[in-house]
């Protein structure tokens, strides 16, 4: 099993965990996204890459075009359509539980869930805005309709949505191999952040 750390801490903070983690019988402790800075407490006391990200930016200083697909609003009371796509769009590390979904749901004041108008839907983006800053925080497609321009419309929906909630800069990661949503993110706006993210980890004795 595997659990998530999901803020910077200090060494003794990390030794705790670790600890605490080995009394409750987990046998992997996995990290959320973090930044090189923050990764350092976990470095030393024996946590690995187990994955790399692109931390990429985007002012949100002029307007937006619009997207060219319509796109609609989604409740949470239908979320495993929404995980349908997700699990679909990423492998088994990456996908999305619904817990997952659903903390990913809470975590900015406010949030935008948005499909597309097929039946089921076939791509979700889900926005959300604390304050000046905004983040993509999923942006995914069904490989079945990759290629479609619905990608994009997404992203220029998410990013209209942000500006207009009075954000200043978005922010999105990706994996350092995904080509297609590299070249997505950059065709429209986007620049990669210097170092980047890690998810590190650390077995369990």
């Amino acid at each position: 099993m595997s659990t998530y750390i999901d803020q910077p801490i200090d060494d003794h903070a990390v030794a705790d965990i670790i600890e605490r983690l080995c009394v409750q019988g987990y046998k992997k402790a996995v990290t959320a996204a973090l930044l090189p800075q923050e990764q350092v407490p976990f470095a030393r006391a024996g946590f690995g890459v187990e994955r790399q990200l692109v931390l990429l930016k985007r002012p949100l200083d002029q307007p937006v075009p619009k997207a060219e697909q319509r796109l609609r609003r989604w409740r949470r009371r239908r979320l495993d359509q929404v995980l349908d796509i997700d699990h679909a769009a990423f492998d088994d590390f990456w996908a999305f539980d619904e817990i997952g979904l659903r903390e990913a749901l809470d975590a900015t004041p406010q949030r935008l869930l948005r499909v597309d108008t097929a039946t089921p839907p076939t791509g979700y983006a889900l926005s959300g805005v604390s304050r000046d800053r905004a983040y993509l925080q999923r942006l995914a497609v069904h490989p079945g309709s990759a290629g479609t321009g619905l990608g994009t419309a997404l992203l220029l929906d998410a990013l209209r949505w942000m500006r207009w909630r009075g954000a200043d800069q978005v922010y999105v990661n990706t994996q350092d191999d995904n080509e297609r949503a590299l070249a997505l993110y950059e065709r429209n706006g986007f620049v990669p952040e210097p170092g980047g993210l890690a998810i590190l980890s650390k077995d369990l004795p």
